[in-house]
């Protein structure tokens, strides 16, 4: 049976902003969280990190300074344009990458959001540990 680690507060937030056409604006915010590794792991054991976007669409997610995933790499959502969103349109996104091979003892995770014409928010995250 999985066990689940929620990833709670103190998350940092890093805004960035884009001037977009016709002055909609594309809004990033980088999420930054450290955690230790889980005690008690085996070589049995896998870790999966699942994030999850409660308004916006991820765009990145990092792990100790190495991308595990992005938004051109996985096509995870469409490119969000002013043509196709909504500016009120709230977006539940979740993404589940394995984190077993790239833990160390201490991590620091970044979650970068982005959404035009809102202010994204960051659901969810946890860590999902699966023994064989």
């Amino acid at each position: 049976m999985p066990h689940r680690i929620r990833l709670r507060h103190p998350w940092t937030q890093q805004p960035h902003s884009e001037s977009g056409a016709d002055s909609d604006a594309k809004k990033q915010i980088t999420f930054t969280r450290r955690f230790n590794r889980p005690t008690g792991l085996t070589a049995n054991d896998s870790v999966e990190l699942e994030v999850n976007a409660q308004q916006g669409t991820v765009d990145s997610i990092r792990l100790n300074a190495t991308t595990l995933t992005s938004l051109d790499s996985t096509k995870q959502a469409p490119e969000k344009t002013a043509d196709n969103l909504n500016p009120s349109e709230t977006v539940n996104q979740s993404i589940r990458v394995e984190l077993s091979k790239h833990l160390e003892d201490h991590n620091e995770l970044e979650v970068t959001l982005y959404m035009i014409n809102g202010e994204p928010q960051l659901g969810e995250v946890n860590l999902w540990i699966k023994s064989d």
